[in-house]
């Protein structure tokens, strides 16, 4: 398994500011994420468990990529979110008296369609109701590697399509710091889509003037899904740091 690591580079356009009728907001990040890698696969032979720890992050990170676009004019606005990712980890394998050791390798290219309505718009802040589509296209490989028999390798591919209802939101807290967050859930079970999944993202942020400001914050995503009677449950988390400029 690969032990290169990489920054995850976001360009993101999301509205930081009440919008006119008249008039599209847009704004533009570059952000980085490093995300660890937790969860539960389960393989031909058991039960594969990658547990908090084990190395550095950068260890195993092999890339991120993020992008988002939001344009939002009055009361309604409309968003695109785009991640891909590569990770690596080491996991606790099955049949630990002839397994030795297990690697999992994730690749993941997720797209978030959504549409945004303001329910709140105040100097104070303001809140949107959300609602889309998340797609997944993903390939998780699995080496269960042994001393004593051949090492054993399984892997799995998809792609799907989930419903996702949600909240963002922002709160200035002085004229320069602010907060920002936005979280969402989907899947249900409804059809081919994921048992669930869900994502948060919660960051401060400070405002040099009134275009340019800078975020840190952390973001979490779970995975729950059955593919081809394997069950697997993947969760990605970690700060996030960025730079962004209101247009």
């Amino acid at each position: 398994m690969k032990r290169t690591a990489a920054i995850s580079v976001a360009i993101a356009l999301a509205g930081a500011a009440p919008a006119t009728a008249e008039d599209w907001q847009y704004s533009g990040a570059l952000y980085g994420w490093l995300p660890s890698m937790t969860g539960t696969i389960t393989t031909p032979l058991g039960e594969v468990e990658m547990e908090p720890g084990g190395g550095s992050v950068l260890e195993y990170l092999e890339g991120v990529f993020m992008g988002l676009v939001t344009a939002h004019n009055g009361k309604w606005g409309v968003t695109a979110d785009f991640l891909y990712t590569e990770l690596g980890k080491e996991a606790e394998p099955p049949l630990g008296l002839v397994f030795d050791d297990a690697d999992v390798d994730l690749k993941l290219a997720m797209l978030n369609l959504k549409g945004l309505y303001r329910v709140v718009d105040t100097p104070r802040g303001f809140v949107n109701l959300t609602g889309g589509v998340r797609w997944y296209d993903i390939s998780l490989g699995t080496e269960l590697k042994s001393d004593l028999v051949a090492n054993r390798n399984s892997d799995l591919s998809s792609s799907w399509a989930d419903l996702t209802l949600g909240v963002n939101g922002y709160a200035p807290l002085s004229e320069s710091w602010f907060v920002v967050g936005t979280a969402d859930v989907g899947g249900f079970g409804i059809g081919s889509s994921s048992d669930l999944s869900w994502q948060a993202v919660g960051a401060v942020g400070y405002r040099f003037n009134g275009t340019w400001s800078a975020e840190l914050g952390y973001r979490h995503l779970s995975i729950e899904k059955d593919i081809r009677g394997s069950d697997w449950a993947i969760d990605l988390s970690g700060p996030v740091v960025g730079v962004s400029a209101r247009f």
